[in-house]
């Protein structure tokens, strides 16, 4: 009786681990490709629509906020409108919901795109604010890098060694806790377009592909969350035939988002991909 009520609680609030690769638009993630694969393998697959109708092209703050709260912004806002008003994150209504809550980047942890999931800001440089959100948000683990004094649930990242062994150590530290919502970054994608620096975007690329191979590895054992991924916005105009760039800044191309779990409706823009998510978590 135990195990079918743990199911039955399971499908309804499932955990979900959503991977954003900052910057990781079409193209980008065609370079990551085998014959198709990993792509091929996801149940769900949609192209979600970037611009934003207040700034055009989005940045992180703006874009991490059409994700996680659902509503389009100004550049440089985080988890608030263009009013003033606070937009609950995703990551927030999973806390109250009884949800782990976890956060991993390779970049550092008050950076916007992470700071989207537990921030309420107009100045996404504000990182002291930042921090005291994060401090207040009671999430379960935060890993990533940090110069400024956090205490609690966080594990700063050696540059020394592999990201993908702090993606393990985050999953190993939820597998017997379900509900989670965990949030993993692919923050340097963005970095080395914003430069064109070719070299260190195949690195780049290269630690995306080991990061999603093993997420798809870990799925087929496991089975019992829900994987989304896909990107905040593009970043460099980035083209794989040649390997060039047209811009240094980001773009308003359409990015892909990949699921395991078929979509119940057309994604379109990302205060879609919040619906979507927010759905799973209220077991709608």
């Amino acid at each position: 009786m135990f195990l079918i009520l743990s199911l039955l609680f399971s499908a309804i609030n499932p955990s979900i681990i959503l991977l954003i690769g900052d910057g990781f638009g079409m193209e980008q993630m065609k370079a990551i490709e085998e014959k198709g694969y990993p792509w091929t393998f996801f149940e769900g697959f949609s192209v979600l629509d970037t611009r934003n109708p207040y700034c055009g092209v989005p940045d992180s703050a703006s874009s991490i906020t059409a994700i996680l709260s659902g509503v389009f912004t100004l550049n440089g806002y985080i988890g608030i409108a263009i009013n003033g008003k606070e937009y609950k994150t995703v990551g927030e209504i999973a806390k109250e919901k009884g949800y782990f809550v976890g956060v991993v980047t390779d970049v550092e942890i008050y950076n916007a795109t992470t700071a989207g999931m537990f921030s309420h800001l107009k100045n996404r440089n504000d990182y002291e604010k930042i921090i005291d959100f994060l401090k207040k948000s009671n999430f379960d683990l935060f890993i990533g890098q940090s110069n400024l004094n956090i205490e609690k649930n966080f594990i700063k990242i050696d540059e020394e060694k592999d990201y993908l062994d702090y993606v393990k150590f985050a999953l190993n530290k939820f597998k017997n806790k379900k509900p989670f919502f965990l949030l993993i970054e692919l923050g340097r994608i963005d970095w080395v377009c914003h430069e064109n620096d070719k070299e260190n975007l195949k690195k780049e690329l290269n630690k995306a592909k080991k990061v999603i191979e093993f997420l798809i590895d870990y799925y087929l054992k496991n089975r019992d969350f829900i994987l989304y991924i896909t990107a905040d916005h593009e970043t460099g105009g980035f083209n794989l035939k040649d390997f060039s760039f047209k811009t240094k800044t980001h773009t308003t191309e359409p990015v892909p988002i990949f699921s395991t779990d078929k979509f119940e409706e057309f994604l379109i823009n990302q205060p879609h991909l919040n619906r979507e998510i927010l759905k799973k978590i209220r077991g709608e």
